[in-house]
């Protein structure tokens, strides 16, 4: 009776480490997410890809600052046009990874938002890649969350 016991105990552990892990990896879009509200992975068709940073102010200086502040600490700039709003920042490899990315952003006081383009393109081949990883780690979040988090409290 014991032995039997002991054997189905085994059985359901056995059951339910199976289940946890065919859980664990049934999903690609397993870990954490970088930006809420948005997919672990997102496929695109266009580059750049376009997010929109919500704004609480008009005062095109400040944000102008800002925003130069947050991307010229982990990109060189390319271009800069503050009358227009535009900023786009070189191509810089991620050491950790075989790819490039480069940013540009674009202020709309008229639409109260930051347009923030990404791109990201395989080294050595240059080709752009099809999905952007939305995960703490990624550079692209990063820089969104903290232009985000900044942005707003510029009033």
């Amino acid at each position: 009776m014991k032995l039997l016991a002991t054997g189905r105990r085994t059985m359901m552990v056995a059951t339910l480490v199976l289940l946890a892990v065919g859980i664990g990896c049934g999903g690609k879009n397993r870990g954490p997410v970088g930006i809420t509200g948005m997919p672990r992975t997102i496929n695109v068709r266009d580059w750049p890809f376009w997010l929109d940073i919500p704004i609480q102010t008009q005062d095109l200086e400040r944000i102008w600052r800002t925003s130069i502040d947050i991307v010229s600490e982990r990109h060189a700039m390319s271009v800069m046009d503050k009358e227009s709003g535009y900023i786009r920042t070189e191509w810089r490899p991620d050491p950790a990874r075989t790819e490039e990315s480069r940013y540009t952003l674009r202020i709309r006081l008229a639409e109260s938002k930051i347009r923030m383009g990404i791109e990201v393109r395989e080294l050595p081949s240059m080709r752009y890649v099809t999905v952007l990883n939305n995960t703490p780690a990624t550079p692209w979040t990063s820089m969104y969350q903290e232009l985000r988090d900044r942005l707003a409290t510029v009033r």
